[in-house]
């Protein structure tokens, strides 16, 4: 069974692994750093039954990379681009593969400035494990048979 840090942590270590920037993933406070950075969070949305053993789970990643004061508009078209090269298609998460089901990539203006919106949408099929009853066998049967009147 996936938890979300698992993916958290996935998705972390691929921007880690391609940018230099800080990532946050706790708080919102960083819009005191003054260097470019990453911040990302999973938005969990609604679990589905599939069968009885297995639900469909669904949730968005959202990355958003908040640029320096010295960083242009255009320069954030490269960011986007790279993120797109980045998370193509799946992404590994364990001993799995989660694919993208819907990518959203877009520069959004706040009272800040300009900043880079990447989200991506994933479902993924989980097992559902229950904990058996345990049940005493039957040892013997004791059963009588009646003879029916014609």
């Amino acid at each position: 069974m996936l938890s979300y840090k698992d993916i958290l942590y996935s998705f972390t270590k691929e921007l880690g692994n391609n940018f230099n920037e800080d990532i946050f993933v706790e708080g919102y406070n960083i819009q005191d750093n003054k260097k470019s950075c990453f911040f990302v969070q999973i938005l969990p949305e609604v679990a589905q039954t599939a069968t009885k053993k297995t639900d469909i789970k669904s949730f968005l990643v959202d990355i958003k990379y908040l640029p320096d004061w010295k960083k242009k508009k255009t320069d954030l078209f490269d960011i986007l681009n790279k993120l797109e090269n980045i998370f193509t298609r799946n992404i590994k998460v364990k001993d799995r593969y989660l694919t993208f089901s819907k990518k959203n990539g877009s520069i959004e203006k706040d009272e800040i400035g300009n900043y880079v919106q990447f989200l991506i949408s994933i479902n993924y099929h989980e097992q559902i494990y229950f904990e058996e009853e345990k049940h005493e066998l039957m040892e013997e049967l004791n059963m009588r048979f009646k003879e029916r009147k014609k």
